[in-house]
């Protein structure tokens, strides 16, 4: 079980930073909601990459990875998100052509 004691979570215009302290027995998993029109492309725990997932619900998108208790320093890289065409050209374009993207 974690205890999460305080936070504090600065957008800027290409990262969201959270700095969080924590009290508990093990790791636990931290959501993290994307400002609208991003996306995720790197997160780093304290001075290490992380492995993270991006989960949608609704119509949010969240950055989900295993966080650790203690003092730490959350980052997400953020890019905004290419327009709905583009990302339907870009599968379809990998579909009709394996390997070019």
């Amino acid at each position: 079980m974690c205890i999460r004691d305080s936070y504090t979570c600065t957008p800027t215009a290409d990262a969201l930073l959270l700095d969080y302290r924590t009290w508990g027995s093990g790791a636990f998993p931290l959501w993290l909601r994307l400002p609208a029109g991003y996306d995720a492309a790197a997160v780093r725990l304290d001075a290490a990459d992380a492995v993270f997932t991006v989960e949608r619900v609704g119509a949010d998108q969240y950055v989900v990875l295993t966080a650790l208790p203690g003092i730490h320093t959350v980052t997400v890289r953020t890019l905004p998100s290419p327009p709905w065409w583009q990302s339907w050209w870009l599968r379809w374009r990998n579909l009709r052509e394996p390997g070019v993207g």
